[in-house]
């Protein structure tokens, strides 16, 4: 296992809505590269990036899917859609890992990450937009 850092500069996405405007930054801030595991294929690699998901508002801000892909060399290696699972809480700090398999043609490295976290902003109107696909605000991230 061989640890990489992902330095990444953050983008801040805002949301309207019933009397607050809720901010939400994702920065990834660490990734790491592996070659198999015990009882796997050998050959096959993966890699996993830790994103943290700030909310500086007073609301708790639930993180729904998350598309993002890997870059090597100014190309896409790969690509996925996930569950982010998360709840932010107020004032609250809270992370989660990307994982991503290699094709076997990929480079050695250095990766790079870049992506889009959809998220319910506080309230139960924005929930019902969300819920209904009238209101699906999003917030990037990507590595430099």
């Amino acid at each position: 296992m061989v640890p990489c850092v992902v330095v990444l500069g953050s983008l801040v996405a805002t949301g309207g809505g019933c009397g607050t405007t809720p901010q939400l930054r994702a920065e990834a801030i660490a990734a790491t590269d592996t070659l198999g595991s015990p009882g796997a294929d050998s050959d096959v690699r993966s890699i996993r990036f830790t994103v943290e998901a700030t909310n500086p508002g007073p609301e708790p801000i639930s993180l729904e899917t998350v598309r993002y892909r890997v870059i090597a060399d100014g190309r896409t290696i790969a690509e996925a859609t996930r569950e982010a699972e998360r709840v932010v809480g107020r004032y609250a700090t809270q992370s989660f890992e990307l994982p991503a398999v290699l094709p076997e043609n990929a480079p050695p490295g250095p990766y790079r990450v870049e992506g889009i976290v959809a998220y319910v902003p506080p309230g139960v109107l924005n929930r019902i937009l969300f819920d209904e696909g009238y209101r699906r605000p999003t917030v990037s991230f990507a590595s430099e």
